[in-house]
């Protein structure tokens, strides 16, 4: 399975982050078609277009409040289109919580069967991007991702707000977890 990509000037990387999580949360339960794919990508980018937000995320990305709209969005899509019960919940914001904690913890979840994990970062390569955890190799979290950036390097990642210093920027409350139950 690969990732779908985006174009390289377009902001609608949560989009795609939402395709290809609730994808690859599917594995076992639905394929989805180049076909499906399209339709759930078409069906999103009408949501934002009826609702006047596909001229915000086309300027300046997907916020974090527009995400939860879009989750609800997909999950009532996937169950009406192929009764896929898909749910999601964001990492609770623990300002103590290390990183080593959380890439724990994320990849603990993602070893759960029917699993996916949306995160939001930010760096100088990518700027602020909506991506999908893939796994998690001893410091390095390898992504699925719509900007063919294929992983991160959590030993140079940080939950402080993003600065021009060289590191990944996860922004701790735009953790998410999808799953799909049977």
């Amino acid at each position: 399975m690969r990732a779908y990509y985006q174009g390289e000037i377009d902001y609608f990387c949560a989009i795609y982050a939402i395709i290809n999580a609730s994808r690859i949360a599917c594995t076992g339960k639905h394929v989805f078609t180049y076909k499906q794919s399209c339709a759930f990508f078409q069906h999103l980018i009408q949501y934002l277009h009826d609702n006047d937000h596909f001229l915000e995320v086309l300027y300046h990305g997907t916020s974090l409040d527009l995400m939860d709209v879009l989750l609800a969005e997909t999950k009532k899509y996937v169950f009406q289109t192929y009764k896929i019960k898909l749910h999601y919940k964001k990492m609770i914001p623990f300002h103590k919580v290390s990183m080593p904690y959380i890439s724990d913890y994320i990849d603990k979840y993602l070893k759960r069967k029917n699993t996916a994990c949306i995160l939001r970062l930010h760096n100088t390569t990518i700027g602020d991007h909506w991506t999908v955890a893939k796994k998690r190799d001893f410091n390095i979290l390898k992504l699925f991702d719509s900007y063919f950036y294929n992983q991160i390097d959590l030993k140079r990642s940080t939950f402080k707000p993003y600065r021009r210093d060289n590191l990944n920027h996860i922004v701790r409350k735009s953790i998410i977890f999808i799953k799909v139950f049977p």
